[in-house]
């Protein structure tokens, strides 16, 4: 019933879905991003005192989450391309946008890490001592992550209009 129904939808248009995608998995994971030292309780102070520079371990740790991020976007975009299946090549560009909309993600969330941090307790999980500030800032990095998918939802959109109003520029791929 529901891939029949998700038939009737151009195929240009199910192109969105993947975008929308991007954006589901980017909300689920901006918590986790936004307050990578949270879980380590006392183990802020070794990574501090490492001789090894912050910046190196900011990408170490952003470069250790993005294969978990990988990993269920791409089984999610299976899901999603079984029921609604989009144009090959707007599944790669779907892929490619990943990478790119997660380390802004994480350039963000390196920030509010460093800014507003907060300690997760040990029992379990949740903030132990929780100010208000640093929960308000999170919930603000949620609400604006989607933004971050606004130069694809761009392409796509000038791809669709471009195969649109201009027939013989359809092949010309906007969207990558």
């Amino acid at each position: 019933v529901i891939s029949g129904a998700l038939e009737k939808v151009p195929s240009n248009l199910r192109s969105f879905s993947g975008v929308g995608l991007l954006g589901v998995i980017l909300f689920c994971v901006t918590q986790f991003v936004t307050n990578i030292f949270g879980l380590e309780r006392n183990g802020f102070r070794a990574w501090i005192l490492m001789p090894v520079s912050r910046r190196d371990i900011l990408l170490g740790r952003n470069l250790a989450i993005f294969p978990l991020v990988l990993v269920q976007f791409l089984l999610m975009l299976i899901a999603l391309q079984w029921f609604a299946p989009m144009p090959l090549l707007h599944v790669l560009a779907t892929v490619l946008q990943l990478p790119t909309a997660y380390f802004l993600l994480a350039l963000a969330g390196n920030f509010f890490s460093i800014v507003s941090p907060y300690a997760i307790s040990a029992s379990g999980m949740n903030a132990a001592n929780a100010k208000v500030v640093p929960v308000l800032l999170q919930v603000f990095l949620m609400l604006v992550s989607p933004l971050l998918l606004v130069p694809a939802v761009m392409a796509l959109g000038a791809e669709i209009l471009l195969a649109y109003y201009g027939p013989g520029l359809a092949w010309l791929p906007v969207y990558c």
